[in-house]
């Protein structure tokens, strides 16, 4: 849909650099929330039937029935219990139509046994909002009043009451506040019986559970169900992303690939970005010589393209991870120049390595050094040694760090000595004219490199 940027431009990272036509995945996103909500739905069901294996107390009360034992196999819907809260009695009495208005919920009563006279003080629980018409065309509504029962009211036991000064118009009868059937919302074998006849249970505390085997597996079908669905619309949103093409680094676009209109596949090359900020370059170093090649170390880099200029570069990696060829192991060292003027990705480089460097030393040719360290210097002593040159003799010498030309001695000359050594045959002398010059000891890849 849009391609904003163009060869040779800079962008940073994270930079816009195509996006592409989406709609086919936000199709797919719009499918993948309904089914989530979907799988959410069941999944709530399959936990609610797996609560509905505990078989709770439908109201506060006493149980005076309890229907099944452990191992039996009930349905949905059948009755495993009765319970009855006998400690609250309820008496529906009525009272004249024109005094119930008067009257309200929350009011208390005096309520007088028939049978003994006694008197309990209630409270008005409800009141009829029909009137409705007794024999001789009395108009009333009844009245609920509820009484703590103190041990001797029982039901259908009689009584009148009285509401301040508001009479009622008839007797009525007691009856237990709750006496309920509890029943299983779901079918299951009885696992535990938690209380039986006679115990006092609370609503909703779960007096019997049940197990199904059924129930268990579909709950956790429905679950793993869930999950893949917010996996799928979790997947599909991070393909979401995938549309919107960004740099994955600063650099500059060197190629560019597809401009907007033009349809594209998977896996294909957009574009081609480079970080010219530097350049690095692997060079490979023999077995022999890698011990001495540590991080930070400088290099001297030329390129056969560019006669006559050399780079600086340093040492940021040693990779231990040798090729072996004709039985020969070599070491890949990563090098980075910063410095690159006219230096080109691609272009094929030689390197040197400086692995130590002393400054301010006595330095000589490496071929004056002869074996066992010891080196011709002009004395103009009488003795005379066999090839030994008129006025020289072999003095014992402590050499020190060295380059492909040179080698440092760090004891046995002093600066102005005159040596001899032996070059294509031919005797040589020479005064020791620089002695400004640092020893080096550089190591030279032996494949060269390559800048990338």
């Amino acid at each position: 849909l849009n391609a904003p940027v163009e060869e040779g431009d800079m962008v940073d990272k994270n930079t816009t650099l195509f996006e592409i036509d989406s709609s086919d995945i936000s199709i797919n996103i719009e499918q993948s929330k309904l089914s989530l909500t979907q799988s959410k739905r069941n999944y709530s069901q399959k936990l609610n039937a797996l609560d509905d294996l505990n078989v709770k107390a439908s109201e506060s009360g006493t149980i005076t029935e309890l229907l099944v034992y452990e191992g039996d196999k009930v349905t949905s819907g059948q009755t495993v219990a009765q319970i009855r809260n006998s400690s609250t009695m309820s008496l529906v009495i009525p009272f004249a139509a024109n005094d119930a208005v008067n009257l309200s919920v929350g009011q208390t009563a005096v309520v007088t046994l028939d049978s003994t006279f006694e008197q309990i003080r209630g409270s008005i629980v409800e009141i009829s909002a029909v009137d409705e018409r007794l024999d001789g065309n009395m108009l009333v509504r009844y009245v609920t009043i509820d009484v703590q029962n103190p041990g001797g009211i029982y039901p259908d036991q009689a009584a009148t009451a009285m509401v301040g000064d508001i009479a009622c118009n008839g007797s009525g009868t007691f009856k237990y506040k709750s006496d309920s059937a509890v029943t299983a919302d779901v079918s299951g074998e009885v696992s535990v019986i938690y209380f039986g006849e006679g115990d006092n249970v609370s609503k909703n505390q779960t007096i019997i559970a049940l197990s199904s085997d059924s129930l268990e597996t579909d709950a956790a079908n429905s679950g793993d169900s869930l999950q893949s669905s917010e996996l799928s619309l979790e997947n599909q949103y991070k393909q979401l992303e995938d549309y919107t093409i960004t740099s994955p680094i600063a650099g500059t676009i060197i190629e560019k690939n597809y401009k907007t209109g033009d349809t594209m596949e998977a896996g294909e090359t957009l574009c081609v970005i480079f970080d010219l900020s530097y350049l690095t370059m692997t060079l490979n170093v023999d077995e022999l010589d890698i011990a001495k090649v540590k991080v930070g170390q400088q290099v001297k880099v030329t390129a056969e393209a560019l006669p006559g200029e050399i780079y600086a570069g340093v040492v940021t990696k040693v990779n231990i991870n040798g090729t072996t060829s004709n039985g020969t192991t070599s070491y890949p060292v990563e090098i980075r120049i910063d410095e690159k003027e006219n230096l080109l990705p691609g272009m094929n480089v030689q390197s040197e390595i400086v692995v130590a460097s002393h400054s301010n030393s006595i330095v000589v040719p490496v071929k004056a050094l002869s074996r066992g360290n010891r080196i011709l210097v002009k004395t103009n002593t009488a003795l005379q040694e066999d090839g030994v040159p008129e006025g020289f003799e072999y003095i014992q010498v402590t050499p020190g760090i060295s380059d492909d030309e040179y080698i440092e001695i760090t004891d046995g000359l002093k600066e102005g000595d005159v040596i001899a050594y032996m070059e294509d045959s031919v005797p040589q002398a020479t005064g020791l004219t620089f002695p400004q010059k640092g020893g080096q000891k550089l190591l030279g890849g032996s494949n060269g490199g390559n800048i990338q």
